[in-house]
């Protein structure tokens, strides 16, 4: 059954040329059910608008013969606009901030990170033998660079000179010793609230106790 479902709007160069091709596969699987490669071209090529018709005439042949060389070859057009210098500039200077828990500051980070493109792409040369093409292997480092800005940015320094005697610290690790040392530290403080009222109360009942036998007191003449 076929539905009634808008197409998304045409591409602009401002923004993720990755969110934009989601949009259209949700598009196509939702409006058109399976889709063959051809028909995938040609509904991006009848809905992703002129000013990308103008970039796309611009592809080499290779670049455009099929649906997934012409995705990968707008996504590496449009990824050169992004300025991925200030991106990681702003991801490395990331702090914690005050009140903030670890959580909260781990997804700040990890939202970040996504415009830094962490992900970098590695030829993988196969054996002769099996006469088969360089395939490319995609290494994802977010993990590993979240970690480390995660104990870097993290207010209490003596959490992160704890951090720094683990060995081997993956970033799950380093969430979990985290998340503990908050725990610990809001259970500490509601003690220590606790017990500071017992004290204040008997603070209170000698200051009314003295207060009563000064008042009691007989003058001398």
């Amino acid at each position: 059954m076929s539905l009634n479902i808008p197409p998304p709007p045409h591409y602009e160069s401002k923004k993720n040329i990755g969110d934009w091709i989601d949009e259209l596969e949700m598009y196509m699987l939702a409006a058109c059910g399976a889709v063959d490669p051809v028909r995938q071209r040609a509904i991006l090529m009848s809905t992703i608008g002129e000013a990308a018709k103008k970039v796309i005439g611009n592809f080499a042949a290779i670049q455009k013969d099929t649906y997934a060389h012409l995705k990968d070859a707008l996504i590496a057009h449009y990824a050169e606009a992004c300025n991925y210098t200030i991106e990681r500039h702003i991801f490395n200077t990331m702090c914690q901030r005050q009140g903030e828990t670890v959580d909260d500051f781990h997804t700040r980070l990890r939202t970040q990170a996504i415009k830094c493109k962490f992900i970098f792409i590695c030829d993988h040369q196969p054996a002769p033998e099996n006469n088969q093409p360089i395939v490319p292997v995609f290494h994802d480092i977010s993990d590993e660079l979240i970690r480390d800005q995660l104990i870097c940015g993290i207010r209490d320094s003596n959490v992160r000179q704890k951090l720094f005697r683990e060995n081997q610290l993956t970033l799950t690790r380093t969430l979990e010793i985290i998340r503990t040392i908050e725990i610990a530290n809001e259970h500490f403080k509601k003690l220590t609230s606790v017990d500071a009222h017992p004290t204040q109360e008997v603070h209170a009942i000698k200051k009314e106790k003295s207060t009563d036998c000064d008042s009691a007191l007989i003058p001398l003449l």
